[in-house]
């Protein structure tokens, strides 16, 4: 059964106004995707990872 699940980072959407939903591939994870946020000019977005199901 399928559970959602998702990791956010980032200021919270009320604050910001501006959501970036960041999708990881297969074998990744909703952290390794958020890590990528160190490298992106994602300042200002709230962000937003769903975690697949296993």
């Amino acid at each position: 059964m399928h559970k959602l699940q998702y990791k956010t980072a980032g200021k919270p959407v009320e604050e910001t106004g501006k959501a970036l939903i960041m999708i990881h591939g297969r074998g990744g994870s909703a952290e390794d995707i958020l890590s990528l946020a160190d490298a992106l000019p994602v300042e200002g977005f709230t962000l937003f990872a769903p975690q697949a199901s296993e």
